[in-house]
């Protein structure tokens, strides 16, 4: 997942150190350089993630751009340097937008090419992978699909052709926005991508509604891998707003698990009509599910434990029954899992809890995580989760203010530095890790 950042940054001009032959317009080291040209296009650096090398920009204009990314081969993503450009169009009276844009990337590292497409004030974040390499995979409800879906995610729906390519659909959320993440079914370094057809087929499927507000595109590097320094380019890159725009023309085929709610009101959860307030939307409440998010009666459902611990109460919590009217982003169908990243996110965030002793896989550490390796943050309070997989390397990432102390079963001798070796374990026992508050409410550990 990439990082808007809202601020001005102080751009310098290392010439003495950037690795070019030739003087470029606009070139920086700085982690959040940034250049606003004067026809709407912003390039950012944007060196977002943890445990990050160097990477340097250079720009001559929208379309003629890049990076030198040295960045280690670790999980998490480590930077999304891009190019941005603002707009403000509900889905209904959105004119045709196009993107156009031509790269060239490395054969080796771990990356994503990717649109990144903002909506309601960030509340919907809609990517468009077009190619990618290495360990990455999307953001997803559920892994352990087979089809060679990268980190074995599971899509929600498959071979959508919309927008001038062929994609499979994958949802979740970064803790804050909830994700669809367009894949193409195959690689492709340049093309055209119909913006506006997409927003619409999302709308017209039931993931949005028509008065979803978009504002941002944006195109660029998800960069997880890249030792021993890779280049990316842009060669070419415009967004292109005018005509008439057409509607979806093709339906996709449905696949594992479709999971778009009505457009206009929210389904009532099995649990006694109890819905959740979460961060200003409204979701179902699950009935079964104890912890994080859940599917239950055919949608997304948010843990009572977490709609109660996660987020401010009040003004948020639990509400009462019978079916809600849309939220101001209506809502879709729910969110869980985390972004995207080198080693694919698991699917469910949880309510945070202190660690405590406890007998093999128990104790108040109650969330699970499985079928990922990653466990993903989404409140700046206290966070713990337990793993029973093999983990024979870790690491952590946006983790500024935060703590980490990792035992087996909550109990025995504690490891408190990152990446340190972990005491082993019998195939029945979990690995717990707790974490104090810090600054971010998306945070992530991850294990291989």
């Amino acid at each position: 997942m990439s990082i808007k950042i809202f601020k001005l940054c102080l751009l310098l001009a290392f010439s003495s150190i950037l690795p070019y032959a030739h003087a470029q317009t606009f070139q920086s080291c700085d982690q959040w350089a940034n250049w606003q040209m004067s026809n709407g296009y912003t390039i950012y650096n944007n060196i977002w993630g943890g445990g990050a090398g160097s990477q340097c920009i250079w720009a001559n204009n929208e379309g003629d751009w890049g990076v030198t990314a040295d960045h280690p081969n670790t999980g998490g993503i480590k930077s999304y340097p891009n190019v941005d450009y603002d707009v403000n169009y509900t889905v209904s009276s959105m004119p045709n937008i196009t993107a156009t844009f031509s790269v060239s990337r490395p054969s080796s590292g771990s990356y994503n090419t990717a649109f990144d497409i903002w909506y309601n004030s960030y509340a919907y974040e809609i990517m468009l992978w077009m190619n990618w390499a290495g360990d990455m995979g999307p953001i997803s409800y559920n892994y352990g699909c087979s089809g060679g879906y990268p980190s074995t995610a599971c899509p929600v729906e498959t071979n959508i052709n919309v927008g001038g390519h062929t994609w499979n659909l994958f949802e979740g959320t970064n803790g804050s926005a909830i994700v669809y993440t367009f894949m193409r079914t195959s690689h492709t370094n340049s093309g055209t991508v119909n913006i506006t057809q997409i927003s619409q087929w999302l709308a017209n499927n039931g993931y949005f509604s028509s008065s979803t507000n978009l504002h941002e595109i944006q195109l660029g590097f998800e960069i997880s891998q890249a030792a021993g320094g890779l280049d990316f380019s842009v060669n070419d890159y415009s967004v292109n707003i005018g005509g008439s725009s057409s509607s979806s023309s093709s339906s996709s085929s449905s696949s594992s698990s479709s999971s778009s709610s009505s457009s206009s009101s929210s389904s009532s959860s099995g649990s006694g009509g109890l819905q959740c307030n979460w961060w200003g939307s409204l979701y179902p409440l699950c009935q079964n599910t104890q912890s994080g998010w859940g599917w239950e009666n055919g949608q997304s459902c948010i843990s009572r434990s977490t709609c109660e611990n996660d987020q401010p109460v009040p003004p948020y919590g639990v509400v009462g029954g019978g079916s809600s009217s849309s939220s101001s982003s209506s809502s879709s169908s729910s969110s869980s899992s985390s972004s995207s990243s080198s080693s694919s996110s698991s699917s469910s965030s949880s309510s945070s809890s202190s660690s405590s002793s406890s007998s093999s896989g128990g104790g108040s550490c109650s969330d699970i995580k499985t079928g990922g390796n990653s466990g993903n943050f989404n409140t700046t309070g206290a966070y713990c989760f337990r793993v029973q997989s093999n983990v024979n390397g870790w690491g952590v990432s946006n983790f500024a203010g935060r703590s980490i102390s990792v035992t087996v079963n909550g109990s025995g001798t504690a490891v408190t530095t990152p990446g340190a070796q972990l005491p082993s374990k019998g195939a029945s026992d979990y690995y717990h890790f707790n974490s104090t508050a810090g600054s971010y409410a998306w945070a992530s550990v991850y294990w291989w």
